[in-house]
């Protein structure tokens, strides 16, 4: 699961769940989007679930496009879209302007490209990655090709589940948003981070607990140098985005979803609470 912001909009991003949706938990986003294997094999029992439960997520836009195993899509057309709800925008060989600014394109072929208007944000999505990047040399051909010739800003994919995590393709941010593996074989640091502390120490710790979740995820560290490597992104991201209030408090504004302390990170939580527990977690699941 990819989170993110486009220009001032919350993005989260998933893919192959594989029947497995009701095991990720959706927090509020500007737009909620999918890259499709949302079943096995086909399976319309699951594609049918998926829809009932994408359709009620916390999202002001949800889009979608489907991958290789959502035969129905491929198969019978017309039957699978009228299983869509209203609420998600299905997008296949087409481009839609989600909401001010940002567009949202879908090619499987030359034939339906349209023209890129560069004053807009421009986002890729298609279930498979382009060759050579982020794909386990898995990839198409023609995604690399189209992302070389269009200035596209973001491109989100899945398909390849191993391969989860952010890339850079000219001046094209990269996302492999497949989110199976983190449900069903979860990788040690995702483990410490699943279970949410019972309380935080202002508004925005639950944030960064988040934002160190995600960027946790693409990286391996060894056991023994995964909680300072935890607390080297934590500071990293203080100094590029954070604005130092006090001793105690650092703002983002990414973070900041309007309320009291909103957007505030409290640092004696991280150091007293999150970072031991964390810690605590390590030690027993490494034991």
């Amino acid at each position: 699961m990819i989170k993110t912001r486009i220009k001032d909009k919350s993005i989260v991003a998933i893919s192959d769940t594989h029947g497995f949706h009701r095991d990720l938990k959706i927090r509020y986003c500007d737009i909620l989007i999918c890259c499709g294997d949302i079943c096995t094999d086909g399976n319309e029992k699951e594609i049918e679930d998926f829809f009932k439960w994408f359709s009620s997520q916390p999202s002001h836009h949800k889009v979608f496009c489907n991958g290789n195993h959502d035969l129905i899509f491929e198969l019978e057309p017309d039957q699978a879209e009228a299983i869509i709800p209203e609420n998600v925008i299905f997008i296949k060989n087409e481009s839609k302007e989600i909401t001010d600014g940002l567009v949202f394109h879908h090619y499987d072929s030359h034939d339906f490209i349209d023209c890129v208007n560069q004053e807009k944000v421009n986002i890729l999505i298609n279930h498979i990655p382009p060759k050579g990047y982020l794909d386990n040399s898995r990839g198409s051909h023609f995604q690399t090709e189209i992302l070389k010739e269009n200035k596209f800003d973001f491109g989100f994919f899945g398909h390849v589940h191993e391969c989860f995590g952010e890339d850079l393709i000219r001046n094209t941010t990269l996302f492999n948003c497949s989110s199976y593996n983190y449900i069903t074989a979860p990788s040690l640091t995702q483990s410490i981070f699943r279970e949410r502390p019972e309380q935080w120490g202002l508004r925005g710790d639950k944030e960064m607990w988040y934002y160190l979740e995600w960027k946790s995820a693409s990286g391996n560290p060894k056991a023994e140098n995964l909680i300072t490597w935890i607390k080297g992104i934590f500071v990293d991201y203080i100094l590029k985005e954070g604005l130092i209030r006090d001793n105690e408090m650092v703002y983002f504004e990414s973070f900041d979803q309007s309320g009291m302390s909103g957007g505030n990170i409290y640092l004696p939580w991280w150091k007293e609470t999150g970072f031991p527990l964390l810690e605590e977690r390590l030690s027993k699941f490494t034991k």
